[in-house]
């Protein structure tokens, strides 16, 4: 990553040290207007809270697992918009998904 690009993502309220993907979802989904709860670090990993419902937990390792249930009134489009930021191989762990 470029100096410049570090610093500022440092600047972000998202920024999550040492979770570049972590930090990366946040910031797509921050720029879709998803209503954040700020990030909170996890054992070996970050998780996020989107206002929708979704907990996404973001694992130092890459993977990827969504948990939660999603709000019933805003439950389509969030899955599709979470579906376009998550990597491929994010794990879904909810009957709802």
């Amino acid at each position: 990553m470029a100096t410049h690009l570090k610093s500022a993502a440092r600047k972000s309220k998202y920024y999550v040290p040492g979770a570049p993907l972590a930090m990366r979802i946040q910031q797509q989904l921050h720029e879709l207007d998803f209503a954040l709860d700020y990030p909170r670090r996890i054992s070996h990993g970050t998780q996020i809270r989107p206002k929708c419902g979704a907990v996404i937990n973001v694992f130092d390792t890459g993977t990827v697992v969504v948990q939660g249930r999603l709000i019933e009134s805003v439950a389509e489009e969030s899955l599709a918009l979470l579906r376009r930021v998550l990597p491929a191989t994010t794990r879904w762990q909810c009957g709802s998904f």
